[in-house]
Formats: C-alpha cells, sequence, structure tokens
C-alpha cells in the first residue's frame, strides 16, 4: 500500500494523493497506473479528481456563503436588540411621567432608575416654584369697572 500525505495547494485545497496516484511522480508510476488501471479506470479516477475538486470549490463557497450570513444576522440581531432596547426606555419613560407628573420628552436616561431619578429631580423643581404673580398685592381684587359701573357709582354715591 502507498504511503498518503495531504499537501495544500496555492488555492487553499488540501489534495490527498490516492493510493492509485503515487507520492512520488514520474514517467514510470505514470506508465505503472496505466497499466494497473487500463484506460477505462484512469477515465474514471479523472472523473472523480474532477469531481473533488468541484465539490471542494462548492464547498468552499458554501463556507464563505455562511460566514456571510452569520455576520448578516450578527448584524440583525444587534439592531433588533437596540430597537427593543429603545421600545423599553420609551416605555419607562411614559411609566416615570405617569408616576412623577413631568412630560416624557424632557427626561433623559437609558435606565430605569436614570429616568426615574431625573424625573424626581425635575419634579420638585417643578412644585418647589409654582406659579409666581409679581405684585401680586397691588393687583386689583376684581375686574376693573366699566365706564357706565363707574357713571352708577358716582350717581348713587356707593365707593
Amino acid at each position: 500500500m502507498a504511503d498518503t500525505t495531504s499537501t495544500d495547494t496555492p488555492g487553499g485545497e488540501s489534495t490527498t494523493p490516492t493510493p492509485a496516484e503515487p507520492a512520488t511522480g514520474g514517467e514510470q508510476a505514470g506508465a505503472t497506473t496505466s497499466d494497473t488501471l487500463g484506460e477505462a479506470g484512469l477515465k474514471a479516477l479523472k472523473t472523480e479528481r474532477e469531481a473533488r475538486r468541484a465539490a471542494e470549490r462548492e464547498l468552499a463557497a458554501l463556507r464563505k456563503q455562511a460566514t456571510a450570513t452569520t455576520a448578516d444576522l450578527d448584524a440583525a440581531k444587534a439592531k433588533l436588540g437596540e430597537y427593543e432596547h429603545r421600545d423599553q426606555v420609551a416605555a419607562w419613560r411614559a411609566q416615570v411621567s405617569k408616576d412623577t407628573g413631568v412630560p416624557a420628552d424632557v427626561l433623559r436616561g437609558d435606565t430605569l432608575e436614570d429616568l426615574q431619578a431625573h424625573g424626581e429631580a425635575l419634579a420638585s423643581l417643578l412644585r418647589a416654584r409654582g406659579p409666581v404673580v409679581p405684585d401680586a398685592g397691588k393687583q386689583p381684587e376684581g375686574p376693573a369697572a366699566t365706564a357706565s359701573q363707574e357713571f352708577v357709582r358716582k350717581l348713587f354715591g356707593s365707593e
């Protein structure tokens, strides 16, 4: 039985000599193979080798395609994760807005704890100030009297 070893070709394909393909070349080895196999055997061997090479090329193409598909899948998973996180943050904002009374669009943060802390800080600022009326003591208590109302007051002497 012939000693078989694996060799790499420039295309990255691995070839393993078969027992009918001797490891040492030369015309004498070719004659021995030809004598042993005959014309039909050599044709079958050549066909088998071509089929193997085609299968190896197809395998390499499929591996490349699998690598690309895996990369696309990883990118899609990352994008899905981003969308899920965005939706979760929006739900948290709505909840914190409902709890604190602060509008959701002014809340900042990416975690529930951050949003709650920001919402509480803003709520305390909004509650502490309240509406400010400048010179509240100098304002009239009721609406200003019209000209006809002033005439009636002067006519009857009520002030």
